[in-house]
């Protein structure tokens, strides 16, 4: 079983932030490291709070090592795109040479990188940079007759 000792100054932050912390995963660690205070094992917590008992002990060591502020911090893991790597020639080339439409940017995409995309995925890729997005919408609108960029 771990042995935590838990200050008296984060304590009362823990007391406060297990109730009234606007992220649940943060109010949910917060719990654990009360529950533990009061002299439950990993175990009766996770049955309490329905969570893994790794969960619990990962968040017990954390507390261990780092304080509240490793509670706090919370890491999500973010799947990286590989065309980021590529945008500034994608966007150098749409630029000279905007695409008429999702399925010839999605060709041109594949044709410089060598990276084949769904179309879903490419509109996805032009909306998260403005820049590119734009360039499409104003390609569009000059084909449909509108002269002017609508923001």
């Amino acid at each position: 079983m771990l042995n935590i000792t838990i200050s008296p100054e984060d304590l009362l932050v823990i007391h406060r932030e297990r109730f009234y912390h606007p992220q649940p995963h943060i109010m949910i660690r917060m719990h654990i490291l009360a529950l533990h205070h009061e002299g439950e094992s990993a175990t009766r917590i996770a049955q309490l709070l329905h969570r893994d008992s790794r969960t619990v002990r990962s968040c017990l060591k954390t507390y261990q090592e780092g304080g509240l502020d490793a509670v706090y911090a919370y890491k999500k893991h973010k799947h990286k795109c590989e065309l980021d790597t590529y945008s500034d020639l994608i966007e150098e080339e749409f630029a000279r040479h905007p695409p008429q439409s999702i399925k010839e940017a999605r060709a041109r995409i594949a044709e410089l990188t060598g990276i084949t995309r769904g179309m879903t995925q490419v509109a996805e890729f032009l909306k998260k940079r403005i820049s590119l997005f734009e360039v499409r919408q104003h390609s569009l609108q000059s084909r449909s007759g509108i002269t002017e960029r609508v923001p």
